[in-house]
This record gives C-alpha cells, sequence and structure tokens, in this order.
C-alpha cells in the first residue's frame, strides 16, 4: 500500500482542501492523490483506493511500493509542472505500468493515476507478435524463393528430359534405318552368292565338256598314229601299192578334219570358261563390296548404340536431379506450411488481444 501521513484528520483537511471540495474529489471516477511537500501520501480519494488496492493484490507489495518510490522521485526532481510520466517498475518478477499526471498547489501536489500495466503488456506482446511476423514473412519468402529456383529447376530438368528423349527417339530411328539397310543388303549379298554359284555351276558343266572333248581328242590322235603307221607300212610293201596309200591318206585327212572340228569346240569352250569366270569374278566381287556395306552399316549401327546408352544415361541423371529437385520442393513446401501456421496463430493471436 502507498504510506500515508501519520498526521490527525485535523491537519490533512486544509492540505486537502486547498485541492477543491472534498466531497467533489471523493467521487471523482478518476484515481487521485494528495501528497505534501516531501512526497508523502496524505491523501487518496475512493477510486484512487480501490486502484491501490487492486494494483498491490494483483502486482504485490513490492511493485506497489516502487510505484511509491518513482512517484517521490517525480515530484523531488520535477521543477515544471503539470508533468506526465509513464512510470515502469519491476521487483521480484513481477511488474507494473502506470501513468500519472503530477500538478503542484501550494503546500504539496496532487495526483492522478491509472494503471496502464495491460495496455502496456497488450502492446509488448502486439509488438513480440508483429517482431515474429515479420520473421515468419522473411522465412516464408526465403521458402517461396526456394521454391521459385526448385520449380524454375524442375523446369529447365523436364526440358532436358524431353530433349534426351528426342534425341533418344532420333537414335532409334537411325538404328532402325540402319538395320533396314544392312537387311536390304545382306539379302543382296545372298542373291549375288546365288548368282555365283550359278556360275560357277556352268563353270564345272564347261569343264565336264572340255574333259570329254579332250578324251575324243586323245582317240582320234591314236586312230590318226595307226593309221600313220598302215600307211606306211602299205607304202614299204609295193611300189604300185598306191591305192592302198590313197585310202590311208584320205583316212587321215578326214581324221584331220574331225581334230580341227574339236579343236574349235575347245576353242568355244574356252572362251566360255573365260566368259563364266570372269562373271563369277565380278559376282564375287559384288558379293565383297556388299560384305564392306554391311561392316560399314554394322559400325553405324554399333556407335548410334552407344550414342543412345550415352543420352540413356543422361536421362537417367536427369531424372535423378529432377526427383533431387522434387524432394528438395517438397520439403520447402513443408517448412512454408510450418511458417504459414504459425503465422496463422500468431496473427489469431494478435486478433485476440486487439479484440480485448
Amino acid at each position: 500500500m502507498f504510506r500515508l501521513s501519520s498526521r490527525a484528520s485535523s491537519d490533512v483537511a486544509p492540505l486537502v482542501a486547498r485541492v477543491g471540495a472534498y466531497e467533489i474529489l471523493q467521487e471523482t471516477p478518476a484515481a487521485v492523490m494528495v501528497l505534501d511537500a516531501d512526497g508523502t501520501i496524505v491523501h487518496r480519494n475512493r477510486a484512487g483506493l480501490a486502484l491501490g488496492e487492486r494494483v498491490g493484490a494483483e502486482r504485490g507489495a513490492a511493485v506497489l511500493a516502487a510505484l511509491r518510490d518513482q512517484l517521490a522521485q517525480i515530484v523531488r526532481t520535477e521543477t515544471a509542472f503539470p508533468v506526465t510520466r509513464t512510470v515502469h517498475v519491476s521487483e521480484g518478477g513481477r511488474h507494473a505500468d502506470a501513468e500519472v499526471v503530477v500538478n503542484h498547489f501550494d503546500g504539496g501536489f496532487a495526483v492522478v493515476w491509472r494503471d496502464v500495466t495491460q495496455a502496456h503488456d497488450t502492446a509488448r506482446t502486439t509488438k513480440a507478435v508483429a517482431g515474429d511476423l515479420e520473421t515468419s514473412s522473411v522465412a516464408l519468402t526465403a521458402l517461396g524463393d526456394q521454391i521459385a529456383a526448385g520449380a524454375s529447376e524442375v523446369s529447365n530438368r523436364a526440358g532436358a528430359v524431353a530433349a534426351g528423349s528426342e534425341q533418344m527417339s532420333a537414335s532409334i530411328r537411325e538404328i532402325a534405318v540402319s538395320a533396314a539397310a544392312a537387311a536390304s543388303g545382306t539379302s543382296t549379298a545372298v542373291g549375288a552368292a546365288g548368282v555365283a554359284s550359278e556360275r560357277l555351276a556352268k563353270l564345272g558343266e564347261s569343264s565336264t565338256r572340255i574333259g570329254t572333248v579332250s578324251k575324243l581328242i586323245t582317240a582320234i590322235a591314236e586312230q590318226t598314229n595307226l593309221l600313220a603307221l598302215n600307211a606306211t607300212i602299205e607304202a614299204a610293201r609295193a611300189g604300185e601299192a598306191g591305192k592302198g596309200f590313197a585310202v590311208v591318206a584320205g583316212e587321215v585327212k578326214d581324221l584331220a578334219g574331225r581334230t580341227r572340228s574339236a579343236t574349235a569346240e575347245i576353242t568355244e569352250m574356252i572362251a566360255a570358261i573365260q566368259t563364266d569366270s570372269a562373271d563369277a569374278a565380278r559376282a564375287i566381287g559384288d558379293i565383297l563390296r556388299l560384305i564392306d556395306e554391311i561392316g560399314a552399316q554394322q559400325t553405324t549401327v554399333a556407335g548410334a548404340v552407344e550414342e543412345q546408352t550415352a543420352v540413356a544415361s543422361e536421362m537417367s541423371a536427369s531424372v535423378a536431379a529432377v526427383a533431387d529437385a522434387a524432394a528438395v520442393s517438397a520439403n520447402a513446401v513443408g517448412e512454408l506450411r510450418r511458417s504459414a501456421d504459425f503465422v496463422t496463430a500468431k496473427a489469431a493471436e494478435l486478433q485476440a488481444l486487439v479484440v480485448d
């Protein structure tokens, strides 16, 4: 409680009378105190008494005494009146705020005061809430930037994946074309090999015929030798035996004709063999060229497959990066939601304080 003077009421009354009518002072709704020249409280009206008792009950006697000391300090130090001050005191973990208006009169001071502790607590809480909201707002902004960056990265990765897919599709198409060309080349090579086989078969037939003709020539030569021998014998026997010689000579001539015919046929056979051999050589050359083309096409296919493998690896890496970016975005969204919930709670708290 505020300390009261020990002077008799007859001594106090004149000082109170200087402030104004006693009854009016008692009935005024404002909390009023009258202090003497040294700062001692000599009177409180009903409102002042009730306010002092409430502050003492809610804040404690130590806090109330600290308020009294602060009021006495104002009275002793101020020189220009009236003066308005807001006093804050804290004792034993409890505190109070009071707004006082002090005016001087002859022989003492009149003080009008009110408890503003709740209002100041509300203001401090509101300020703290505003600070929390500002911090949360900054965090939300940072999270928004992080989410935006993650979304941009996801978009870029998605574009890379799309480009990689297109590149892979092009590689696959190239592989398909090369495979078709290789199949066509193989078919052509098979056809050329068939032609070469036929040419070689004809060459074999021609060789067989040459063998037959050679046997015929051998037989003719043997017969010619026998006839020549007979002609020699006949010529040796008779002078006039020219007739027999003439017969033998005719036979020899006939055999010579047959030999010429066989020789001509052999010549034709040789020409045919040469032609067939040339055809076979060309067919084999075509086969070799086709085989070379097939090898080149297979090399192209291998390169395309290797390129496809590299593209697939890049796509896998891009997909993994997309997954990581998505995880970061998900975490950021979770943080954003928690921050949003916190802001909502603080906003509700602030709203409740404003309503109160």
